[in-house]
């Protein structure tokens, strides 16, 4: 009898240099690959399509804020033209398919329908707009307001198609704090006719002159045409103004930022930009150690200035003629619409702020 060598043995339970594994254990393989694809499917469908919700939902959020911004603009001063047309040209310029749903345009203002319920922190504000927006596919896509989910069919669950919704609401109103540089107007130099009822400005065509003494027609005892306000900086620089329950006392600073202000006054005239300033309705006293009181704010572009210091210009009518020594500006008062400061309640001279609220 020949021995056998290691070259002759026969390593059981091997074929071909591979393990042989029972039906059984190849049958759990087979079910585990299974259970391993669905599991990627579920999350798949999950990221993919919860992805497709969110961006839907930022589309329709982003569309719904720039026609509430857009729709509060517009009825801020007193005219709210077509504020459902406004609200779908912007609805649908933020969503991707060029399709998006207003499903509602209302609020408290001249031209909108009244909320069925009144949003939350719009009790204190001139007015307020609120817009809502939904799902809306293109013409022969059913469903026709759902968003489409792609890989949750698979799983069975086809119905999990949903309608997204947003809605933004803006608020407007006059602003109790507005960012300024350190000057201010006198509330003599406005005229109650220029302000409506309803909320509508009418400021004259010609400009203003304003002059910095009181010699002007604002009758006697009333503050200067303007005047600056103390700048601990020196600088003439933008400070935020605040007015506390309809009031607020500012430090009188005339002599100390006139030369500062010159360059910045000419900066603001040369560029043609719009002044937002303080406006005062009172003082302490006269002289040094005085305060002024304000009670909103204006806007005013200027066409011409002198304030001394070869600082002189004039791109406007005879009206900014005067004395060398009778520091004026002159200029035309215009309706503004600020987003930098707080909705309040001071006296409206046409400067108006709009907040987003919910």
């Amino acid at each position: 009898m020949r021995s056998r060598s290691e070259s002759d043995v026969h390593l059981a339970g091997y074929r071909g240099g591979e393990p042989d594994l029972p039906s059984s254990d190849q049958g759990a393989v087979a079910l585990l690959v299974v259970v391993f694809l669905l599991v990627l499917i579920g999350v798949g469908s999950l990221v993919i399509d919860l992805g497709a919700l969110l961006h839907e939902r930022r589309q329709l959020q982003n569309g719904a804020d720039g026609a509430a911004f857009a729709v509060a603009i517009d009825c801020a001063h007193g005219s709210c033209v077509a504020p459902l047309s406004m609200a779908s040209t912007y609805a649908t310029s933020n969503a991707a398919d060029g399709y998006a749903s207003v499903d509602e345009v209302c609020g408290r203002g001249p031209g909108l329908l009244v909320c069925a319920t009144q949003p939350a922190h719009t009790t204190g504000p001139v007015g307020y707009v609120k817009v809502s927006t939904s799902t809306l596919n293109a013409p022969g896509e059913e469903p026709s307001r759902s968003v489409h989910f792609l890989l949750s069919p698979l799983l069975n669950v086809a119905k999990l198609d949903q309608t997204v919704h947003a809605s933004a609401v803006v608020a407007w109103g006059t602003p109790s704090t507005a960012l300024t540089i350190p000057l201010l107007l006198s509330k003599c130099i406005f005229n109650p006719a220029w302000f409506g009822a309803d909320g509508a400005v009418n400021f004259p065509v010609t400009p203003i002159r304003i002059s910095l003494n009181e010699s002007q027609a604002c009758g006697s005892g009333w503050p200067s045409g303007f005047d600056f306000i103390a700048d601990p900086s020196g600088n003439c620089s933008i400070q935020r103004v605040t007015i506390t329950s309809g009031s607020a006392a500012l430090p009188a600073g005339q002599e100390g930022n006139l030369p500062q202000c010159r360059q910045v006054i000419k900066q603001t005239y040369d560029l043609g930009r719009t002044l937002t300033v303080p406006v005062m309705y009172s003082r302490t006293k006269a002289g040094a150690g005085s305060e002024y009181f304000v009670d909103g704010f204006a806007s005013i572009v200027l066409c011409g200035y002198a304030i001394g210091g070869g600082y002189t210009a004039t791109n406007c009518p005879t009206v900014c003629t005067g004395a060398v020594n009778d520091y004026r500006l002159c200029g035309y008062f215009k309706t503004a619409t600020l987003t930098d400061g707080d909705l309040g309640s001071g006296t409206d001279y046409g400067t108006r702020i709009l907040k987003a609220v919910g």
